[in-house]
C-alpha cells in the first residue's frame, strides 16, 4: 500500500503466526540429529533424503550438497539466495533485495511466482513462500534432479531439484552475538542463544533473531527488517519481514511502479510543488491479514499510520493535514485496502487510488461502503484490466458509487477506468498511475 516519491518511509511487520508442530512421515525413522560435517565444517557428509532419511553422500545414489551453519555465516548470507551463490547447478532468479528467493536448478524453475517450494524438514508448505532468512537455518540441503518418489511432488511440479531446510535445535549450549554492517550505511545485529535442560540435558530451546536497517545502496531505498526465531525441538514460530518496493524495479518481476517519476512529472507539468510520497512496506507472510478490512491488523495499521506516521511526516515538512492534503493508493490487496481506509476515515483521507483492487478477497465490503456516511469530499479512482477476473466486480463497485452521487459533484469525483492491455502486474500499474495520479491531485 502506497500513497506515492520523494520521502519513503519503511517498516518492518511481525507476523502473527501461530506455531507449527512438525510431524514427518519416514518408512523409517531418521537418525537423531544432522549428519556431520567434513573437515572445515562447511559441507556436511551428507543430507536428508527424503524417505531415506539422513544418508552419507558417499553411499547417496543422487547428486546432492549439504551446507552447514558455519557456511551460512562464513559467507555472510543473509538469504537463501546468498548462501546458494557458489553452488554451480543452482542459479537465483530474483534481483537481489527482491521480495522472495527463486531460481533455476538444472535449468529448472524452483519456487518461481512464489509457489512454496522450499522444503522444510523434508515438508512442504511449512517454510516462508517469500524468501528463506538464514536467522533460524542449520543446514541448507539442494538435492539436484528429479526427486518426487523421495521428497513428495513439489507444489509447482519443479523437476530440477529439492532445496530443504534444517532449521536450528538446541543440540547443545550456545551463547553468539554478531554485529554487521553493509553500505552505504546498513547496520545490524544478531543474537543466537540455545540451552539445554532437564537431568539427562533430555530437552531445549533455542532462540534467535536479528534487527537491520538503514540506506542501501540503491537511491532512495531504505531497509529495517526485524526477524525473531525459536525453537523447542520439532516445534518452530518464525518471524520476518519482507520489503515491496514501489520506487524501482527490484522486488518485482515485472518491475516497479516507478512512482518518483510519475510524481516529478506531475510536478513539473503542473509547475507546483510535488507531493510527498511515502511508501510502506507489507507484512510478507503476514500480507494478507495485514490488509484484509475488518481485520484487527489492518485497524492497527490505519492506527498507526494516523498517530504515529503522519505526525512524524508533519513535523518535518511543511505540509497541509486532513482530507484535502491526505490520499492513499495500492493495487491488487492493497487497492481493496486503499479503498477500505478511506471510508474508514474519510477524516483524514480525502480519496483513494485503487488499481485492480481484489474485491472479491472478503465478502461484506460493498455492505461496509454503502453504510458508511458520504464523505465531504471524496476522490475514488478506480481500474482494472479488461481480462482480469476482477473486473465485474470492480464495475459493479463503481456503478453502485455512482448511484449514491459519486461523479456527479466536484467534491464526489470518481474515474473507472477498463485497460484494454492491462494485466494484474507493475507493468500496468506503472502505466496507468501517472494518470490516476493527475485525477486524484487535480484542482
Amino acid at each position: 500500500m502506497a500513497a506515492g516519491v520523494r520521502s519513503t518511509s519503511r517498516r518492518a511487520t511481525v507476523s502473527d503466526a501461530p506455531q507449527t508442530q512438525i510431524v514427518a512421515a519416514q518408512s523409517r525413522p531418521s537418525q537423531p540429529g544432522v549428519v556431520p560435517a567434513f573437515a572445515g565444517g562447511q559441507v556436511a557428509q551428507g543430507g536428508r533424503l527424503g524417505l531415506l532419511g539422513n544418508t552419507d553422500t558417499m553411499k547417496s545414489p543422487f547428486n546432492m550438497t549439504s551446507y552447514t551453519d558455519k557456511f551460512i555465516r562464513d559467507q555472510q548470507a543473509a538469504t537463501a539466495a546468498d548462501a546458494l551463490i557458489l553452488d554451480p547447478s543452482v542459479r537465483s532468479s530474483h534481483p537481489t533485495g527482491g521480495v522472495l528467493d527463486s531460481f533455476n536448478i538444472r535449468g529448472f524453475p524452483v519456487n518461481e511466482g512464489n509457489s512454496g517450494e522450499f522444503a522444510f524438514e523434508g515438508l512442504y508448505g511449512i517454510a516462508p513462500t517469500y524468501r528463506i532468512f538464514t536467522d533460524y537455518v542449520e543446514r541448507i540441503e539442494v538435492l539436484k534432479g528429479p526427486s518426487a518418489a523421495l521428497s513428495g511432488m513439489a507444489p509447482n511440479g519443479g523437476v530440477g531439484g529439492v532445496i530443504n531446510v534444517v532449521p536450528k535445535r538446541a543440540e547443545e549450549d550456545l551463547t553468539r552475538l554478531t554485529a554487521s554492517y553493509g553500505s552505504t550505511a546498513r547496520f545490524g545485529g544478531h543474537w543466537d542463544v540455545a540451552r539445554r535442560y532437564g537431568d539427562g540435558k533430555e530437552w531445549g530451546v533455542r532462540a534467535s533473531g536479528s534487527l537491520r536497517g538503514g540506506d542501501t545502496p540503491i537511491d532512495r531505498q531504505s531497509e529495517k527488517a526485524v526477524r525473531v526465531v525459536t525453537t523447542t525441538r520439532a516445534n518452530a514460530n518464525q518471524v520476518h519481514a519482507a520489503v515491496k518496493n514501489i520506487f524501482g524495479d527490484r522486488g518485482s518481476f515485472a518491475g516497479g511502479w516507478h512512482v518518483h517519476e510519475a510524481v516529478a512529472s506531475f510536478a513539473r507539468t503542473r509547475r507546483t510543488p510535488a507531493p510527498v510520497v511515502l511508501g510502506i512496506d507489507h507484512g510478507g507472510v503476514a500480507r494478507a491479514a495485514e490488509l484484509t478490512p475488518f481485520s484487527r491488523s489492518f485497524d492497527a495499521l490505519i492506527a498507526a499510520i494516523v498517530g504515529e506516521l503522519l505526525p512524524r511526516v508533519h513535523a518535518r515538512f511543511e505540509l497541509g493535514y486532513g482530507p484535502d492534503f491526505h490520499f492513499v493508493a495500492g493495487s491488487s490487496l492493497g487497492g481493496l485496502a486503499a479503498l477500505y481506509a478511506h471510508f474508514l476515515r474519510p477524516d483524514v483521507f480525502g480519496g483513494a487510488i485503487s488499481m485492480s483492487p481484489s474485491l472479491g478477497f472478503t465478502t461484506g465490503f460493498p455492505a461496509f461502503v454503502a453504510a458508511q456516511p458520504i464523505p465531504a469530499r471524496s476522490r475514488i479512482y478506480l481500474d482494472v484490466g479488461k481480462r482480469e477476473r476482477g473486473r465485474p466486480l470492480l464495475e459493479a463497485f463503481g456503478k453502485r458509487l455512482a448511484a449514491r452521487g459519486w461523479g456527479r459533484s466536484p467534491d464526489l469525483r470518481l474515474m473507472v477506468r477498463p485497460d484494454a492491455r492491462g494485466h494484474h502486474d507493475e507493468t500496468s500499474w506503472r502505466r496507468r498511475f501517472p494518470k490516476a495520479l493527475r485525477f486524484l491531485l487535480a484542482a
